[in-house]
C-alpha cells in the first residue's frame, strides 16, 4: 500500500500557507477586477418565503413576445488561442442535462448550459439565469425572474419560455435529475407569466427545491425544436429531441462543444458572447480538452509533455506528490465526498441484514490512512462536516469478534460465502480498498471476487437489481446543497436504478421519514428527522461508509484561479480558470481567514462576499 511521505505533507499544508498569505492580494486585487471587467447583471437579494409572496398567474403582466436583449451582448475581446487540457477517470456517457447525473456529465453542464440557480464555493445558492425570486408563504409557489440578454450558443435568446420547456423536457423524459422534481411539480405547475418571469406551483411543500434547481440547466427551446424525432400525431413531441442531443448541444454556456471521441476526449471552444462576459485583465481558455485517462503512469508521462495541466481528484497519492515535485500545486480540501462500499440488499446473500452488519465490523476502517492519508473516517450515511451530522454517530471500527457473532446470526455458514466487489478500473486508491475488503472478510469466512469495471459499465449494472454488483464502491457528493440529497437519491425507495442508490433499500419507515424530511420547511424538525434517518440507516447496514473523500487536485503553473466547490462539479466550471502563463500561478481561490470566506468574483455577481 502507499504511504505518505513527508515531502507530500509539506506539500498540502505548503499549498493551504500560500493561500493564507494571498488572500489579501485577492482582495486588494477584487477591487480592480470589479472596474475592468465587462458589464454583467448583479443578482438581486432574494427574499424568504416568511416574507413575501410571490405574485399569482393572474397578476397582470405583459403578454410572452419574443425574447429580445434589454442590453446588447457583451463584447468580446480577443485572447490568445490558449488550450487547457483536464485528466479526468470516466467516459462521458450523455451531455445531455436532462440525461446526465455523475460527475464527468455535470461538467459537461456546468460548461455548456446554465443553470437557473447556482451555487457558491460554500453551497450558498445564487442567482444565476435567475436575477431574483419569490416564495409564497406556504411554500409552494416560486417565482423567478429572469435575465433577458442571455444569447444561446444558435444566437438566439433566453426567454421564460425556453425554461418552461426545458423543465417539461426534463419531467418527460424522466431521466437524469428529473426524480427530484417527478413527484412534486406537474407539467401543468408551470407558468409562464411573461418573457421573463416563470412561476413553479408545487404540488406539496419540498424544503430542497430551491437548491436542487442547481441542477437544472436551460435548452435552446428553438433549437431543440427542429430536432425532434419519432413525432406522431398521438405524440407531437416525439422524443423531445433525446437522440439529437445525445451528440448535440444546445446551451448557452461559457463554451460550446467542438468534438468528441467517446471514451477518449472531448472538446469545448469558448463563446465569445457568453453573457457574462470575459474579463479583459485576465486570458481565459480558447479551448478546453476533457482527456479520459485512467492510468497514474499516463497522467504523469502526459504532465511531463505538458499535455495536461490540471487532473482529476481520483489519483494515488503518490500521484500527485510526482507532480508536486514537477511544480504542480497539488491542493487538499476536505469535501462532503463520501466513499462507501453499497450493499446490493435485494437479491442474496447480502438480504440478509446479519450478514451486511458482519460485513460492517469485518472492514479494516485504519486501513484507509495508508491508502489516502488524511482522509476522516465516516460516520454514518451524513459527512462529519455536513450540517445535520447526527453527532451520536460515531465511526465503526474493526471488530472481527463481533462480526462473526453477526454471521453466526445470519444463518450462513462462514465458507459458504461468495461476493463480488467492482471498482472503477484504473483507480488505483480503489483496487487497494478492493484487496483490503477480499483480505478482511477472509478473516470471516467470506470469499471475495475482484471485478474491475469502467464507469459506464458500472452506471448500467446499477439499471436492475439482478445485474448490481453485491459490493460496489462508489464516491457519492451530495448533489445539491441540502442534507436530503443524502437520503432521498440513495435510500428512497422511489430512486432505484441509478448508481446513486445501487444499495437498493426498500424499507417503508425509512421511505416515510424522507418524506416527511422533504414536506417541511422547519428547521428543528428537519433536524429530528435527519437524525433519526442516520441512525435508522446504519442500523439496517446498507453500506460500509469508510471515509469522507480528501479532495485532491493538482494544477500546472500556468493556471489559475481553481475554485474548491462543496458538491458535484462546479469546481470544474472552466468560466473560472485562466491561464497565467508558464511560471508560478496565482493560487486557489476560497481561503478563509478569520473566519471570512472569499468567494468567487465572477460567480458572486460581481461582488466581493465575506
Amino acid at each position: 500500500m502507499h504511504t505518505l511521505t513527508n515531502n507530500g505533507n509539506r506539500g498540502a499544508s505548503t499549498t493551504q500557507i500560500v493561500a493564507i498569505a494571498v488572500v489579501v492580494i485577492i482582495v486588494i486585487a477584487a477591487a480592480a477586477i470589479l472596474l475592468t471587467r465587462h458589464p454583467s447583471p448583479t443578482p438581486s437579494t432574494t427574499t424568504s418565503s416568511s416574507a413575501t409572496s410571490t405574485p399569482s398567474s393572474s397578476t397582470s403582466v405583459p403578454p410572452v413576445t419574443s425574447s429580445s436583449p434589454t442590453s446588447p451582448p457583451t463584447t468580446t475581446t480577443p485572447y490568445a488561442n490558449q488550450t487547457l487540457s483536464v485528466q479526468v477517470s470516466q467516459s462521458f456517457g450523455t451531455i445531455d442535462p436532462a440525461v446526465g447525473t455523475d460527475y464527468t456529465q455535470f461538467i459537461a453542464m456546468i460548461d455548456l448550459y446554465d443553470n437557473l440557480v447556482t451555487q457558491l464555493p460554500n453551497g450558498s445558492v445564487v442567482p444565476h439565469v435567475a436575477k431574483s425570486w419569490t416564495i409564497s408563504p406556504n411554500g409552494t409557489v416560486y417565482t423567478f425572474v429572469i435575465h433577458s440578454h442571455i444569447m444561446f450558443h444558435a444566437g438566439n435568446y433566453m426567454n421564460a419560455s425556453d425554461v418552461a420547456f426545458s423543465m417539461d423536457r426534463m419531467l418527460a423524459i424522466g431521466q437524469g435529475f428529473s426524480w427530484m422534481w417527478s413527484g412534486v411539480l406537474n407539467q401543468s405547475g408551470i407558468a409562464v407569466l411573461n418573457s421573463t418571469a416563470i412561476q413553479f406551483h408545487l404540488r406539496k411543500v419540498y424544503a430542497p427545491f430551491l437548491g436542487s434547481l442547481s441542477l437544472f440547466f436551460i435548452v435552446d427551446k428553438q433549437v431543440v425544436m427542429q430536432h425532434l424525432a419519432n413525432v406522431t400525431a398521438a405524440n407531437p413531441m416525439g422524443d423531445w429531441g433525446y437522440a439529437w442531443m445525445q451528440t448535440h448541444e444546445a446551451g448557452s454556456g461559457p463554451y460550446m462543444l467542438q468534438s468528441w471521441q467517446r471514451g477518449v476526449q472531448i472538446t469545448f471552444t469558448r463563446f465569445n458572447n457568453y453573457w457574462l462576459g470575459w474579463p479583459s485583465n485576465h486570458v481565459y481558455f480558447q479551448t478546453v480538452v476533457y482527456k479520459i485517462i485512467e492510468s497514474d503512469a499516463t497522467v504523469l508521462s502526459l504532465a511531463k509533455e505538458n499535455q495536461i495541466q490540471w487532473t482529476s481528484t481520483f489519483l494515488a497519492v503518490p500521484t500527485y506528490q510526482a507532480l508536486q515535485q514537477m511544480g504542480w500545486k497539488w491542493l487538499t480540501f476536505t469535501s462532503p465526498n463520501i466513499f462507501d462500499l453499497k450493499l446490493n440488499t435485494e437479491k442474496a446473500p447480502l438480504n440478509n441484514i446479519w450478514l451486511r452488519r458482519a460485513i460492517v465490523y469485518a472492514f479494516n476502517y485504519s486501513s484507509i490512512q495508508y491508502i489516502l492519508p488524511g482522509a476522516v473516517e465516516s460516520a454514518g450515511p451524513v459527512a462529519n462536516n455536513y450540517m445535520f451530522h447526527n453527532p451520536a454517530i460515531k465511526p465503526v471500527t474493526q471488530n472481527l469478534t463481533l462480526a462473526k457473532e453477526m454471521l453466526a446470526k445470519s444463518g450462513l455458514a462462514p465458507g459458504s460465502i461468495s461476493l463480488t466487489i467492482v471498482y472503477v478500473q484504473g483507480n488505483i486508491p480503489e483496487q487497494e480498498i478492493a484487496l483490503e475488503f477480499q483480505k478482511d472478510m477472509a478473516q470471516i469466512g467470506i470469499s471475495v471476487s475482484i471485478q474491475p469495471q469502467t464507469w459506464e459499465t458500472i452506471t448500467q449494472l446499477a439499471a436492475n437489481p439482478n445485474t448490481t454488483p453485491d459490493v460496489t464502491e462508489v464516491y457519492y457528493d451530495p448533489l445539491y446543497p441540502d442534507t436530503d440529497s443524502y437520503f432521498y437519491p440513495q435510500y428512497d425507495s422511489a430512486s432505484h436504478g441509478t448508481w446513486i442508490s445501487m444499495e437498493w433499500l426498500t424499507n417503508s419507515t425509512i421511505d416515510q421519514l424522507i418524506q416527511e424530511e422533504r414536506s417541511t420547511l422547519n428547521l428543528t424538525l428537519r433536524q429530528q428527522i435527519f437524525y433519526k434517518l442516520q441512525q435508522d440507516i446504519v442500523s439496517l447496514a446498507p453500506d460500509v461508509f469508510v471515509f469522507n473523500q480528501p479532495y485532491y487536485v493538482a494544477l500546472a503553473p500556468s493556471v489559475a484561479n481553481y475554485t474548491y466547490y462543496n458538491g458535484m462539479s462546479f469546481d470544474y466550471n472552466a468560466y473560472n480558470m485562466y491561464y497565467s502563463g508558464t511560471g508560478s500561478s496565482a493560487a486557489f481561490v476560497l481561503p478563509s481567514l478569520g473566519g471570512f470566506i472569499l468567494q468567487d468574483i465572477r460567480m458572486a455577481g460581481g461582488q466581493l462576499v465575506l
